[in-house]
């Protein structure tokens, strides 16, 4: 399987993650007990998008964060914050499948 690289963060990390990131920025929120998604990052691995190619991909484990749930009112897992060259874009909530991932980048990008 060829996943991407991503990088778990912690709440106290969060704001100099997105200060310091170029270009897209995904970040998933989940739970010990959720797990991870897998599926997501295998799609986004299998991409010939160069804007998802290029996509810096970071996990939150809100068991260890619990300080980000209120403030990014995370009421379903996975939930996913889309940053670019460190402005917020937009959230969305479950998995995406490539062609929904594409549009919200096309629309970011333009």
């Amino acid at each position: 399987m060829n996943l991407l690289h991503t990088t778990v963060i912690k709440e106290n990390d969060f704001n100099s993650v997105i200060q310091l990131n170029k270009g897209f920025a995904l970040i998933e929120f989940c739970s010990s007990s959720s797990g991870w998604s897998i599926v997501m990052l295998n799609q986004i691995s299998k991409s010939n998008n160069s804007c998802i190619k290029g996509i810096n991909f970071y996990q939150i484990n809100i068991d260890t964060s619990p300080g980000l749930i209120g403030k990014y009112r995370i009421t379903t897992l996975p939930k996913y914050l889309l940053y670019k060259n460190q402005k917020f874009i937009c959230s969305f909530e479950g998995l995406k499948s490539i062609r929904e991932l594409e549009t919200i980048l096309k629309t970011a990008s333009e």
